[in-house]
């Protein structure tokens, strides 16, 4: 199969989440398979899976650093469980497909405040500066797929985590976690990538409150920005966690 979904669903919950994510994506006229990935699929049995210390690090970071191996289709998209589809994606394809990069991130290319300045620090350490990047949806292609950027993420930034960071950012997670967005920046400062711009880039927007969720869906939301008036409207909805119990039935009919 040349184009899929792939959503990492370790629990019912999750598995609950995942279902909704497809029937948004059914009513919005997407047909493209949805491959859930639950916990029996986990490789366990290793010294990777061992040294997770939270259980954020064991369902979260960890298998979103193993996308990889979850990556059933020539063309996938990971995206978070907790997500809706809430218009067209084909522009999201068209868009994933036409850019040179085997992987894609949204986030920001060019911001150095992030997690107290840790672009600045990598680039005095290490000599390459981090994008900042978001990890609720991921694009892979499987055939151009660099072996090597995901063996140094899974194991010189997992098992060094403190060294590539530059200090102990793990203790100010607020999961005390390891975390799959700093390690994939990390990954893409060493090998030379750049997310798309997450507030210009029409994939996906942040539904906080009720007034996130009203359309017409036509700029991003993310924490208390606002973007411009993107050309396509946005195809994806990241429900924050505090707004998912109240989330609107009109988005699952």
């Amino acid at each position: 199969m040349s184009e899929g979904y792939v959503v990492i669903a370790l629990g019912e919950k999750y598995i609950q989440l995942a279902k909704n994510f497809e029937d948004t994506l059914r009513q919005n006229g997407d047909n493209r398979p949805v491959h859930v990935v639950t916990e029996d699929m986990i490789d366990k049995d290793n010294d990777k899976y061992r040294d997770c210390d939270v259980p954020n690090e064991r369902f979260n970071c960890y298998p979103k650093l193993h996308l990889n191996e979850y990556a059933v289709f020539e063309h996938n998209i990971l995206i978070d469980a907790d997500v809706l589809c809430i218009g067209d994606t084909q522009h999201v394809w068209d868009m994933c497909r036409n850019q040179s990069q085997f992987i894609l991130h949204r986030g920001w290319k060019s911001i150095t405040g992030w997690n107290r300045g840790l672009q600045t620090k990598v680039q005095e350490i290490h000599g390459f500066t981090p994008p900042r990047i978001h990890g609720a949806f991921v694009y892979l292609r499987a055939s151009e797929m660099n072996d090597d950027f995901f063996h140094w993420i899974q194991n010189d930034a997992w098992f060094e985590y403190t060294k590539w960071c530059t200090e102990d950012v793990k203790s100010r997670h607020h999961r005390l976690s390891r975390s799959d967005q700093v390690i994939y920046a990390l990954g893409y400062g060493k090998f030379g990538l750049l997310p798309c711009e997450l507030m210009e880039t029409p994939i996906m927007t942040h539904i906080l409150t009720a007034n996130h969720a009203n359309p017409p869906h036509d700029r991003i939301n993310f924490k208390n920005l606002t973007g411009p008036k993107l050309d396509n409207p946005v195809a994806f909805a990241h429900i924050e966690q505090l707004f998912q119990e109240s989330t609107p039935e009109s988005f699952l009919r």
